[in-house]
């Protein structure tokens, strides 16, 4: 919680503001220190990202908001958050990466991959690979959050894995991703646009290495050998995920970029990392998502606007729902309405962002729509 600002030199955060602003009017309202400020002040953005970084070296944190023909900024003593131990975060991550090594072993222990296709690589070495390439993605996404919190000097935890159950299915993920904590907001919306779009982009880039990784070992046998394969094991092998998580748009584009073309009398057999590609894609589609506090909200807060990130999060409910992704609509309806329908905006909440990111917003929507696991073919 922030509380007034409890800084015993008034005079000095004045100047500081006045410094960079035109304050019209100082006053305290209800115990806090309130400047009324000329919306005409030169480039108000900057000025004010420079005054937090003023600011938090006297242990205040400003706000900047418009009211009327004026903007209102107001000073906080900053929270002690103290120093957290990391440990529950390492632990954490060694669970996570144990449940994927299981999942893959247990993957990689199926008659269909330890004794027809690959009987001379063993199940411990898929664990490995599967924990490498699933976790590899998960940790690229959480990376790029925490890259451009540290550059931005934005306290925060380390990532906290969450570990799932194993062995559900090559495409039911045995984790559950990561969240980070973060302690401090962003100053402005620039900001908060960078730290949301930042998790999506570098999983996305993880994501299509490992498509393409899976499309270059992805076995190609003759159909007869398929079907002596398929009748040894009483089942077919040939089919998408399943009817209702079919192949995203996106990976099934990397899939016919690389694989080498395939004849008729051929079957593609997709790998094990194939799995973690899929799931890739998947966090990539919720994440983008413009809804409640997922990445993709915060770039819908940031560009919209707060009013306009209700709808948007009503929409991505929706999608979710037509989609057949009913439990992840509920999810998110359910946490969002828990939160008061809001999402927590920049210190900063006057100036607008860039042309440049807004059209940075439109295309990861794009890049979602092409993540997204479909029930109909878009390509």
């Amino acid at each position: 919680m922030f509380e007034p600002s409890s800084s015993p030199d008034l005079d000095r955060v004045t100047g500081l503001v006045s410094r960079r602003f035109s304050v019209t009017e100082r006053y305290i309202e209800s115990g806090i220190l309130t400047f009324s400020i000329d919306p005409d002040s030169p480039d108000v953005k900057n000025s004010f990202e420079g005054l937090v970084r003023e600011l938090k070296s006297e242990g205040q944190v400003p706000f900047l908001r418009k009211a009327g023909d004026v903007l209102l900024l107001r000073v906080f003593s900053r929270p002690q958050t103290g120093r957290r131990s990391n440990r529950t975060a390492l632990i954490l991550l060694v669970i996570t990466a144990t449940v994927i090594f299981v999942h893959g072993y247990l993957l990689g222990s199926d008659e269909l991959w330890a004794t027809h296709l690959t009987p001379s690589f063993p199940p411990y070495l898929y664990g490995v690979t599967f924990t490498a390439a699933l976790l590899g993605i998960i940790a690229t996404h959480e990376l790029g959050h925490l890259t451009l919190l540290r550059r931005n000097k934005i306290e925060s935890s380390l990532p906290y894995f969450i570990p799932g159950i194993p062995g559900l299915g090559p495409f039911t993920p045995p984790t559950f991703g990561a969240v980070i904590v973060q302690r401090e907001a962003p100053p402005n919306r620039d900001r908060l646009f960078d730290l949301g779009i930042s998790g999506p982009l570098f999983g996305l880039v993880a994501t299509v290495v490992v498509a393409v990784l899976a499309a270059l070992s992805a076995p190609i046998l003759p159909n007869a050998q398929v079907a002596l394969i398929e009748e040894a094991l009483s089942r077919s092998f040939m089919e998408a995920p399943s009817p209702s998580l079919p192949i995203p748009a996106l990976l099934q584009i990397i899939m016919n970029l690389v694989l080498p073309p395939v004849g008729e009398d051929s079957t593609v057999i997709l790998p094990l990392i194939f799995g973690a590609a899929w799931v890739g894609m998947l966090i990539t589609f919720l994440n983008a998502l413009p809804a409640w506090q997922l990445d993709g909200g915060h770039l819908a807060r940031a560009v919209l606007g707060e009013r306009m990130h209700v709808y948007t999060t009503l929409a991505s409910v929706a999608f979710l729902m037509i989609i057949g992704f009913w439990p992840m609509a509920f999810l998110v309806l359910l946490l969002w309405t828990m939160s008061g329908r809001k999402v927590a905006g920049p210190l900063d909440d006057y100036s607008k962002v860039t042309t440049g990111r807004k059209l940075m917003f439109v295309a990861l929507l794009i890049i979602a729509g092409l993540s997204a696991p479909l029930p109909f073919s878009i390509v």
